[in-house]
C-alpha cells in the first residue's frame, strides 16, 4: 500500500513539473507570436489566406497567410469554408475528455482539422479527419484523412490511390481513425503499432512513427519519435 501511494504521489509531482514547464514555454511562445506575427513569412504569398471565421478566437497554430497552403489540401466541397476553433487545450482545458466533448458538442462539420505542436521546438503537425473526434470502440475514418506538418515546412501525406489490379486483393482493415478514452492515433500501420500521430489521454505526450498507410514519415522532425506535446487545437468547417 505504501508503495502504491509512494508512486502515485510521485507521479503527481512529476506531472505538476511538467505542466509548469509546459505553461512557461508556451507563454513565452505566445509572446514571441505577438511581437512577430506582421513579419512573418512575407514572401509566401503562392495561395490566398485561410479563411478564419469571425466567431474563431484566440486560435495560435494556425497562420491565415503562413499555413494559406491547406485549403489546398482539403476536398473540394470544404475549400470555400471557413475555419472555425472548435478546441483550444491552453483555454478549454487539456485532455482527451474535454477535446472530445467540445467536438462532439458544438462542430458544424463531420471533418475536423487536428493541429499539434511539439514544445521543445514549435513544429506544428497535425491531421485532417473525415469524422467527428469522439469516443469510438474500434477503427473509423475513410480514404480522405491525411497526416501533415505546418512548421518549419508545410507537406500533406495522402494515401496513394490503389490501382485496379489490386481492388479484388484480400480486404484489408485501413486504420484512419482510433478515438478511445485514454488514446487516439491517427494512419495506424497494417503490420504494427506504429501510427502517423498518437496523443495520449492527458495531451501531454505525443508520438509520430512511419505509416504505411499514408506512406509518411514521422511527422516531427531530427528524428524525434516520442514528443512533449505544447498547443492542440481542433478546427471545424462552416459556411461563415
Amino acid at each position: 500500500m505504501f508503495t502504491a501511494a509512494f508512486r502515485s504521489w510521485y507521479g503527481y509531482l512529476f506531472k505538476k513539473a511538467n505542466l509548469q514547464t509546459m505553461h512557461k514555454v508556451l507563454e513565452k511562445r505566445r509572446s514571441v507570436r505577438l511581437q512577430s506575427t506582421k513579419h512573418q513569412h512575407a514572401h509566401v504569398h503562392h495561395h490566398l489566406p485561410l479563411l478564419i471565421s469571425p466567431k474563431s478566437s484566440g486560435g495560435r497554430l494556425l497562420d491565415p497567410h503562413r499555413d494559406a497552403a491547406v485549403t489546398s489540401w482539403l476536398p473540394l466541397g470544404l475549400q470555400m469554408k471557413h475555419f472555425r476553433l472548435l478546441y483550444n487545450a491552453e483555454v478549454h482545458g487539456r485532455g482527451l475528455d474535454r477535446l472530445y466533448s467540445h467536438c462532439e458538442r458544438g462542430a458544424a462539420s463531420p471533418e475536423m482539422l487536428l493541429l499539434v505542436e511539439e514544445l521543445t521546438t514549435g513544429s506544428v503537425v497535425g491531421v485532417f479527419v473525415s469524422h467527428r473526434l469522439g469516443v469510438h470502440q474500434s477503427f473509423f475514418g475513410d480514404h480522405r484523412c491525411f497526416p501533415f506538418t505546418l512548421v518549419p515546412t508545410s507537406h500533406a501525406f495522402k494515401q496513394m490511390v490503389t490501382s485496379p489490379a489490386h481492388q479484388h486483393a484480400k480486404p484489408v482493415l485501413l486504420k484512419y481513425m482510433l478515438c478511445l478514452p485514454m488514446m487516439m492515433a491517427f494512419g495506424v500501420s497494417s503490420t504494427s503499432s506504429a501510427a502517423a500521430l498518437e496523443l495520449d489521454e492527458d495531451l501531454m505526450r505525443g508520438k509520430s512513427d512511419e505509416s504505411d498507410l499514408f506512406q509518411s514519415p514521422p511527422l516531427v522532425g531530427g528524428g524525434v519519435v516520442e514528443f512533449d506535446v505544447g498547443g492542440v487545437e481542433v478546427y471545424d468547417f462552416t459556411l461563415e
